[in-house]
């Protein structure tokens, strides 16, 4: 089950207005032509909300993206692993599969933590 956290909904919301009203943002048709191209050589993601900030806050900015994607980031993988720990540990009721079910979590968490940093951020 896909949860959505109501505090992610209003951080998310809260940095597409400041893309859109900083017009830090490039918009590109399906063959990759320009359509809106504000920011010439900027990547999609991050970098909008970097270069938005930073047109408010000035070189700070970047730091204050950069500390808050990380927290963010750590904060959800923490939460995707104890979500994952405790519906195995409800599924598995005995003692030897609970054990054999947890372990697998914790290495899947590993295994896609790493995978996570290896690929491009447009393929993940």
């Amino acid at each position: 089950m896909l949860l959505l956290r109501e505090d992610t909904i209003v951080i998310c919301t809260a940095s597409a207005f400041l893309i859109l009203v900083t017009d830090c943002y490039n918009v590109f048709d399906a063959s990759g032509n320009a359509i809106v191209e504000n920011l010439p050589g900027v990547e999609e993601g991050a970098g909008y909300a970097i270069t938005a900030i930073s047109t408010v806050f000035g070189n700070f900015g970047g730091i204050l993206v950069s500390i808050a994607l990380t927290l963010f980031a750590f904060t959800s993988l923490i939460a995707g692993y104890y979500s994952g720990e405790a519906n195995a540990v409800y599924v598995f009721k005995d003692g030897k599969m609970r054990k054999a079910a947890v372990m697998a979590v914790r290495v899947l968490t590993i295994a896609a933590t790493f995978y996570g940093t290896q690929v491009s951020g447009s393929l993940a």
